[in-house]
């Protein structure tokens, strides 16, 4: 029987920057003399021929899979520079090929909801970070409060919960050291953050928001508000003090 390999020229490979490529091959029928090689188009750089690896980049190698007739060309620690096309080819008189078109993804993480939260002392927050344009799920993911990791932090209430595509952080009770810079870090994606504030105390018609650190008259404060046109919940910044008015 004739040679014959599988797929259309031109089908796309999608991988996450940061892990592992996967491009794979499949031909029926091979003959024992026949050889397969991989080829990047781009500058016609000679890749592999049958398990030997020719390339000087040792992120590339090849396995073959027998039971399925597929030869699989892997490019570990993918990079976007690494998009294009890639030829797999068989020694057949004239040459069979297939070329396959690599795209690499930039996931990148986003926490739901506003990237600024106003919250009162003693209240639980809970924050769902979600990996966005991954081609696979994280393998970890690292909460950040300013510079400092809190996923294993024992001295204070904090849980952390892996999900499917990415990861839930719960402070059950929030106090005034809470306040700051929360980041959430997955492997191999761009990281998000966002601000907490920590209310102090009950909430008057105007009150201090935690970090604050000057005084100004509470007449500037209410006129400055009103000009801006906030409603109901609100927050006022004069000069480097944080209010908030309801």
């Amino acid at each position: 029987m004739e040679p014959q390999i599988m797929g259309e020229n031109g089908s796309a490979v999608e991988a996450q920057a940061g892990t592992t490529a996967n491009i794979p091959c499949v031909i029926l029928n091979r003959a024992d003399h026949e050889t397969v090689s991989w080829t990047r188009l781009r500058d016609h750089h000679l890749i592999t021929v049958g398990r030997q690896t020719y390339s000087k980049d040792d992120r590339f190698s090849v396995t073959y899979n027998r039971h399925l007739n597929e030869w699989t060309l892997h490019l570990r620690y993918a990079q976007e520079r690494d998009a294009g096309e890639y030829m797999c080819q068989l020694s057949t008189h004239p040459p069979m090929v297939f070329i396959a078109n690599l795209t690499i993804t930039q996931a990148s993480a986003e926490i739901l909801g506003r990237n600024e939260r106003f919250v009162h002392e003693g209240s639980a927050v809970v924050l769902t970070c979600i990996l966005k344009h991954h081609t696979q799920p994280p393998e970890y993911v690292f909460w950040y409060h300013n510079r400092t990791m809190i996923n294993f932090e024992t001295n204070r209430q904090v849980r952390v919960e892996k999900t499917r595509d990415g990861s839930i952080l719960t402070l059950t009770s929030v106090g005034r050291t809470d306040s700051g810079n929360y980041t959430c870090s997955p492997d191999h994606a761009k990281s998000a953050s966002i601000t907490l504030h920590i209310i102090l105390g009950d909430a008057p018609a105007a009150m201090q928001v935690s970090g604050s650190s000057c005084t100004f008259p509470s007449s500037l404060l209410q006129s400055t508000c009103l000009l801006l046109g906030l409603h109901r919940l609100g927050i006022c910044i004069v000069g480097c003090r944080r209010w908030l008015f309801s």
